[in-house]
């Protein structure tokens, strides 16, 4: 369990399952739990730990810092949990366990259908970084109109909820009651940890009623098939050479519209474009069987630990 941590992740808990006679060690950011078998099952006492019942116990048990949150030993031997009989942990764990099984494959299959995307690409435009079917060069200006100038940022005090999403750097932030984009647009992240990172997507398209701050680069294709070529591409590339900072990393228009952009025929992005949306399709019915599984698990939580 980390005890030390960033609020977000304070109190977060694995289990652990020997291997043979492998050794594990952990740094003095964990704390090392064992289960007493007579009262609790190991993967019961996990499953816990999740709930929000344990989170709050949690966040009134915090230290917090500038950077960083942590509780002590002492005070988390306060916190309290319900314990059922072993023989209805079990059944518990048993349906929590097959749950969690069938969202690790949804996901799975999610990443796979992703892959498969990086592979069509590769296939009819080659290596991105190294542009090796020799396509001719061009840059953003060159291509599509830079809409930065419309960008109005809204400090979350002062945002009316609503239903039009509100947009940053690594997406959806919040819900607004106005819009000043209704168009095919593609956001860019313009600056954060992310731009090196790449956890998640740092290019993604949207369409219709949207608001974007000025976290988030506006650009606008007249040709559909280019815009989703071009998202694919820069999510695809490696663009550390254009990031200028390191404490707040950013990619400022300047640099953004330096980035060079292989041409290819029309027909080879009019077939990407059929692959991607009917690989959509696909990655739509996939995450909609995941939402229901995760509402599912959420509803079982709390109807076992309140």
């Amino acid at each position: 369990m980390s005890h030390i941590n960033s609020l977000a992740y304070l109190g977060r808990a694995v289990l652990y399952n020997k291997q043979n006679n492998e050794t594990i060690i952990h740094g003095m950011n964990l704390l090392r739990l064992k289960a007493n078998r007579e009262i609790i099952l190991p993967a019961y006492a996990c499953y816990f730990f999740q709930t929000n019942v344990f989170k709050e116990q949690i966040n009134r048990i915090a230290k917090k810092s500038v950077n960083q949150a942590s509780f002590s030993v002492a005070d988390l031997k306060q916190t309290v949990m319900s314990i059922v009989p072993l023989e209805e942990q079990n059944k518990i764990v048993n349906r929590l366990d097959k749950i969690n099984s069938l969202i690790s494959l949804r996901k799975k299959q999610l990443q796979k259908l992703d892959d498969l995307v990086k592979s069509r690409f590769v296939e009819l435009f080659g290596d991105p970084a190294q542009n090796t079917m020799g396509l001719p060069v061009k840059t953003l200006p060159e291509i599509s109109d830079n809409l930065d100038s419309r960008r109005i940022p809204i400090t979350s005090s002062d945002r009316k909820a609503g239903v039009f999403p509100y947009y940053g750097a690594s997406g959806i932030v919040d819900y607004v009651e106005n819009y000043i984009f209704d168009e095919d647009i593609l956001l860019v992240s313009e600056d954060g940890a992310n731009l090196l990172a790449r956890v998640t997507p740092i290019a993604f398209s949207v369409s219709g009623k949207v608001w974007v701050n000025n976290h988030a680069h506006v650009i606008r294709f007249t040709d559909k098939a280019m815009q989703i070529y071009v998202e694919h591409l820069l999510n695809m590339i490696d663009i550390s050479s254009f990031v200028t900072g390191t404490a707040q990393p950013k990619l400022n228009q300047a640099k953004m519209n330096s980035i060079p952009i292989p041409m290819p025929m029309e027909r080879s992005l009019q077939a990407f474009l059929e692959f991607v949306k009917q690989n959509e399709k696909t990655k739509l019915t996939v995450q909609q069987g995941l939402d229901k599984l995760e509402l599912l698990k959420q509803s079982l939580m709390q109807k076992y630990f309140g």
